[in-house]
């Protein structure tokens, strides 16, 4: 019996090595587990706590409609080409409002205002010498006009002959400012033309037409 005993406990001595063997492991699979498990949660705050100035930045930046974007960045302009005196119109193009519109220099500024994280934040302004009102002659048409990156093109022209705006075969829109001009400048009749594309071609046709179909400037 003795030796059967012996045999037994002989027998069971590896057994009992590897349970604890494996216990071990385990334990030490599961502390490593957590360690890694807290460096992942660690460097995640982390994150969060360096993007935490970009996320408030763009918070104080953004509004819930594209018009109030446009207006309380015009607040805090210093520029008056950047100050809105009238919004003229606007169009809508999935996440992005493109405004034109009088500012106090009497010139037309385009505005890009897109959707973010939390809003509406007004973006890139753009305007030039060649959309002044002032500068622009009764009866001019003349290809000066404003592009921006490939996308817009919009001008001035004081021309009753003109009936039709093509860029590229695209048919611009084109809208009279008398409403908005000074009126100490009633016989120019100015309007304002403009053309949206995702993208226009790197040399651009541009064509003015008349009522009879005639191309008057190309």
């Amino acid at each position: 019996m003795d030796r059967l005993c012996m045999y037994s406990a002989l027998v069971d001595l590896p057994f009992q090595k590897l349970q604890k063997w494996e216990a071990n492991k385990k334990q030490l699979r599961e502390t490593g587990g957590y360690k890694m498990k807290y460096k992942r949660t660690t460097l995640t705050l982390l994150l969060l706590i360096g993007a935490l100035p970009f996320f408030i930045s763009e918070y104080q930046a953004s509004y819930s409609h594209p018009i109030d974007a446009l207006m309380n960045s015009s607040i805090k302009q210093t520029d008056e080409i950047y100050q809105v005196k009238q919004v003229i119109v606007s169009s809508k193009r999935n996440d992005e409002v493109i405004f034109f519109y009088l500012n106090n220099d009497e010139s037309i500024t385009a505005a890009f205002v897109s959707k973010g994280l939390f809003g509406w934040k007004n973006g890139l302004q753009v305007t030039g010498s060649s959309s002044k009102i002032s500068e622009v002659e009764a009866d001019q048409y003349a290809k000066s006009h404003i592009s921006v990156s490939n996308r817009i093109k919009f001008g001035l022209i004081a021309s009753s002959d003109i009936a039709d705006i093509r860029v590229d075969e695209e048919q611009a829109t084109i809208l009279p400012l008398d409403f908005y001009v000074n009126s100490s400048l009633p016989k120019k009749k100015i309007k304002l033309w403009y053309a949206i594309s995702d993208e226009f071609s790197q040399n651009s046709k541009l064509e003015f037409i008349n009522a009879q179909g005639e191309i008057m400037v190309e």
